[in-house]
């Protein structure tokens, strides 16, 4: 039953309005549109009535309060509606927005319409049932076609269950059909599979024989090993015993050594307080003078064989070019001897070219008109040439400062090259001890890395054996590789390695017993070895496992750790794989499942911060050194490769300085040359139109002209290549008096760096003298104070030497226990890895070499088997288990099929029976009913031939008149027909509630006393909630609420129980 129903916004209920509602019957009055009606909505609403027509609205956010007169609409309507189910409150509520989205709750929590149905339907309540009427619906029964009024017996006869049965079993009929046209097809298939899997069942006992022979070599191998391991364990335990033995020995020695060295240290310090008072200022000004005197006389010898290489160098480039002279003098006397013979033949051409023209005025034509042409080139090429002669000249000035620039710059590399020399010597040492202290600070960082907590603290502090250290301990890091090998590590960084489960249950005990924390363990003999595949591909930086660095024994954590992870270049790779856990080298992190993690990453805060300072600050000062050391290598180099190169570059520039004076005397013209070049062609131009009448020609003078022609050109090839080896001798001259004048300079140099030598050598001989005779004075106590300095020195070098030897001891001793962990480790793996092979051994009698070969020998042979059907061993067996249970199955099938036919055939019969038992109580009822409403008769009848697929009809007589079809009757008549057939429908399936609107408007008063007396009657047995004008209903109403509007257009409603 419905307990109360709340309402806010919804239609003409603005306010929140909330209706108790009572057993028995709950009558709704009003007049016409106060919204009596809109309660019912609101209940149809509520209870997920889905066809809006019959909540009299074409949108559901029609259904929100509009603002009546002059108000502001509302955003929402809310309705909550209380129901007694199962002796339970039950809240249902549902809230539609202006955009028309409605949200379902249950007892407060998020619904859906699904949901509500479920929640109703447990209590009998049907949203679309007919114990909803609604206005104007009282007639929808007699509306219907039979079909639709049929339909109502199926529904509440339960007939849908078992049409339900029957399609299961037809469903069920096909696939056992299905199967055994199936399972014929596979009768004849299994024949021919059973020979082959005969043929395969053969191979794999052959296969399972050799594998079996081969686990057991395996195993073999696996005991000999393990016995092997263990003799090696026993030798390590005994070198660290010994290793232990000579430590102690070594350190009773330094606490010996130590005391004697106290003593001799406080004799020296009173021997050092004499001295000071006597004279030790005076012997300290001595020795740094000397010393000063002595760093002068070193620099200065250097700097004088430094003259003298350069003097050696001088001579032999001197020689070089007085070779270069003597074969340019032989190269220009060669040309002259040419050129000589050259001219000849032109002056003899020349000779022969004039007695022509005496004989031949035609020959002169041509002569002259080819002049004419010559002059024209001539002048064109001297123009162009006027142009080229200042960018050579250009290109002139320029090499000369180069040239002058390389000979000034020769002069000072030697210097340089001293002291780049000096400089290199100093850095190389400070880097090696930056090396060692970068190398330091690191190590500390690898132990504070990863923030341990309490409990890992406690275990690392501890020193247990049997603990190896932090995981992230084991292994170190490029710095380039840093960001994204702690990203991938993430939050695994604080596991600590153990050997073996024991250590690690031991190590949590000990935790829980003193309450230190928590500790997460990782044992070496749980990690399996397993095969690593090679990722690649575009963007791909390199496996994460592939960049750290560790020792061997510690590889298998190192992939346990990072097993597939992939060091990528940045985010926009990842979007071309799936599957891989990759980090950027910013440190930003992709998971196989998807995720992206990244950002922005704070400054780590505490020690490793400090420590990370401390790197940076030295990695960058080594950098800083490193580059400044490379650039003073390459400088060196470069100067080195300069001092060689420098007679090259200086060669190059001065041919290039030969060549373009060449080309420029070549080029260069007088401008007295081209303005006579124009006044000859003037000449000849004129001398032409004197002649031009005049066409005969010579054979013999173009000859002689052509070959004049060709002479004049090798006369003037000669005489460029004579003029360019004069430009190079007088260069090779220029460069030798620049020699000679600096290998001058420097022998002054050289002199002048002896007589400084000379003299700081003998100021340097004085001030030892000096030193000397002081040194007498004192000479006992000085030598005192040497002789006990040294005995001092001498014992911090042997106590240095005995704690480099414990160092090295404990270094060989944390070897040898790494070792033995390593060994214990792999002893407990061989140990695993043997019982894991099943086999009872206790000796092994063959060579490891044997078995080693044997072992290979059957894994060629396995691998040649090739692909093996193992299943075949099994499955030979079954399928011919199967082959022979077929035909039983078929005939089990086809009994199956009969049985599934009879189940139908059933079904079918208990469908008829259950749906005619509903029918003849339903109109058992409505004859009843109908009659005590109109006191008239009926009858209602199927289709005789198929009353489970036809429909269900009815004729009715009310009093005075004859039998007659629904369509025939009144209003008010039709209204009883429906409201007999409602109520004989709540005899056989009773509803909790019966919600009427207006279902009495086309009865008269007769018949609405009759209606309001059954209405009272059924009150009794479910809730009936009617909105109704007639009087009759509302004098016998047990609850009366009355609806009124105010002038804003909200509705309000008042309760009166009577």
């Amino acid at each position: 039953m419905i307990r109360s129903l709340e309402l806010k916004g919804f239609k003409s209920f603005a306010n929140k309005t909330v209706v108790q509602f009572k057993e028995g019957l709950n009558v709704i009055v009003g007049p016409n549109g106060s919204g009596k009606s809109n309660i019912v909505d609101a209940i149809c609403f509520v209870l997920g009535k889905t066809r809006k027509k019959e909540m009299r609205t074409a949108k559901l956010s029609h259904l929100i309060f509009n603002g009546g007169k002059n108000g502001k609409p509302m955003d929402l309507a809310k309705v909550v509606i209380t129901l007694l189910i199962d002796g339970k409150e039950r809240r249902i509520s549902r809230v539609v927005n202006k955009d028309g989205n409605s949200i379902f709750r249950i007892d407060g929590r998020r619904s859906n319409l699904g949901e509500v149905i479920g929640l109703l339907k447990s209590a009998n309540i049907d949203p679309e049932g007919f114990n909803i009427i609604l206005q104007g619906e009282i007639n929808k029964f007699v509306e219907m076609s039979p079909v639709q009024r049929r339909r109502i017996i199926d529904k509440i006869s339960g007939v849908e269950e078992y049409e339900e049965k029957k399609e299961k079993a037809l469903r069920e009929l096909a696939e056992v059909e299905e199967k055994i046209k199936g399972k014929r097809i596979i009768l004849t298939e299994k024949e021919k599979y059973l020979e082959a899997l005969l043929k395969d069942k053969k191979h794999a006992e052959r296969y399972l024989k050799l594998k079996e022979e081969l686990a057991r070599t395996k195993a073999k191998i696996s005991l000999k090993r393990l016995t092997e391991t263990k003799k090696a364990l026993e030798d390590v335990e005994k070198g660290i015993e010994r290793i232990n033995e000579e430590q102690e020995r070594l350190r009773k020695r330094m606490k010996e050594l130590e005391g004697k060295k106290k003593g001799l240290e406080e004799e020296f310090e009173e021997l050092e307080e004499e001295l000071g008072k006597r004279g030790e200022e005076k012997e300290r000004e001595l020795r740094e003078k000397v010393n000063s005197l002595s760093r002068e006389v070193i620099s200065l010898k250097e700097e004088v064989e430094g003259c003298d290489r350069e003097i050696k160098r001088m001579g032999n480039r001197e020689k070089q070019l007085e070779s270069e002279l003597e074969e340019n003098e032989k190269d220009v006397k060669e040309i002259e001897r040419k050129l000589q013979t050259v001219r000849n033949r032109i002056k003899r051409l020349k000779e022969s070219l004039k007695e022509v023209e005496k004989v031949d005025v035609g020959l002169k034509l041509v002569e002259l008109e080819k002049d004419i042409e010559f002059l024209k080139e001539r002048l064109r090429e001297a123009e162009k040439r006027e142009k080229e002669v200042e960018v050579l000249k250009k290109e002139l000035r320029e090499l000369r400062e180069k040239e002058e620039e390389l000979n000034s710059k020769r002069s000072k590399l030697e210097k340089e090259l001293l002291r780049l020399e000096r400089k290199e010597r100093e850095i190389e040492e400070y880097l090696g001890h930056l090396d060692k202290r970068l190398e330091e600070e690191r190590k500390k960082l690898r132990e504070v890395l990863g923030k341990m907590g309490k409990g890992t603290r406690e275990i690392l502090k501890m020193g247990k054996r049997g603990v190896i250290g932090q995981i992230t301990s084991l292994f170190s890091v490029p710095k380039t590789y840093e960001k994204a090998i702690w990203a991938l590590v993430g939050g695994r960084r604080n596991i600590i390695v153990v050997e073996n489960e024991d250590v690690a249950i031991e190590c949590i005990k000990y935790l829980k017993e003193n309450k230190l924390g928590f500790a997460t363990f990782l044992p070496l003999s749980r990690i399996k070895e397993r095969e690593m595949k090679k990722v690649r591909g575009e963007g791909i930086i390199s496996m994460a496992k592939d960049v750290v660095e560790c020792e061997d024994k510690y590889e298998k954590v190192v992939n346990w750790l990072f097993g597939d992870s992939v060091i990528i270049k940045d985010l926009s790779v990842a979007k071309k794989y799936d599957g891989l856990r990759m980090a950027t080298l910013d440190g930003d992190l992709v998971e196989p499942s998807g995720l992206f993690r990244g950002g922005y990453r704070r400054e780590v805060i505490g020690d490793e911060a400090s420590l990370r300072k401390s790197i940076e600050s030295l990695e960058r000062e080594r950098e800083r050194y490193g580059e400044f050391l490379r650039k003073l290598s390459s400088k060196k180099k470069e100067v080195d490769e300069e001092l060689e190169g420098l007679k090259r570059d200086l060669w190059e520039v001065e041919r290039g300085i030969v060549e373009r004076e060449a080309t420029l005397r070549e080029k260069e013209v007088d401008s007295k040359e081209i303005l006579g070049m124009r006044l000859r062609l003037s000449e000849r131009e004129r001398e032409l139109e004197r002649l031009k009448a005049l066409r005969g020609e010579e054979k013999e003078l173009e000859v002689l002209k052509n070959e004049l022609s060709s002479l004049l050109v090798e006369e003037k090839s000669l005489l460029r290549e004579k003029e360019m080896l004069e430009r190079e001798a007088e260069r090779l001259k220029s460069i030798m008096r620049g020699l000679v004048k600096e290998k001058k300079d420097f022998e002054k140099m050289s002199v002048k760096k002896r007589e400084e030598l000379k003299i700081k050598e003998r100021e340097l001989k004085k001030l030892k003298t000096e030193q000397e005779k002081f040194y007498k004075r004192l000479k006992g106590l000085y030598e005192r104070r040497v002789t006990l300095k040294g005995r001092i020195e001498r014992m911090e070098r042997r106590l240095k030497e005995l704690g480099w030897r414990i160092e090295k001891l404990e270094k060989e001793k944390q070897r040898r226990q790494i070792e033995r962990a390593g060994i214990l480790a792999k002893l407990e793996g061989l140990k695993k890895e043997f019982e894991e092979y099943g086999f009872e051994m206790k000796l092994v009698r063959e060579d490891l070499h044997y078995l080693e070969r044997r072992k290979k020998e059957l894994e060629r042979e396995l691998e040649r088997f090739g692909p093996v059907n193992l299943k075949a061993l099994e499955t030979y067996n079954e399928v011919k288990e199967e082959y022979e249970e077929l035909s039983e199955k078929v005939e089990r099938l086809e009994k199956e099929k009969e049985e599934i036919l009879r189940t139908i055939e059933e079904v079918e019969k208990e469908k008829e029976k259950a749906f005619m038992s509903t029918f003849q109580r339903v109109k058992k009822s409505f004859l009843e009913i109908y009659k005590k409403l109109s006191g008239g008769e009926a009858k209602v009848f199927l289709d005789e031939e198929k009353p489970l697929e036809g429909g269900m009809d009815l004729l009715v007589k009310p009093p005075g008149r004859r039998f007659m079809p629904l369509r025939s009757l009144s209003g008010g008549e039709k209204t009883i027909v429906s409201l007999a057939f409602i109520f004989a429908i709540q005899e056989f399936c009773p509803a909790p509630f019966y919600l009427l609107d207006e279902i009495d408007a086309a009865l008269d008063k007769l018949n609405s006393q009759k209606l309001a007396e059954i209405l009272k009657e059924h009150a009794k047995k479910a809730q009936v909630i009617i909105i109704s004008h007639n009087d009759e209903i509302v004098a016998r109403a047990d609850y009366l609420y009355g609806v009124s509007i105010n002038k804003r257009g909200i509705s309000n409603i008042v309760s009166i129980k009577l």
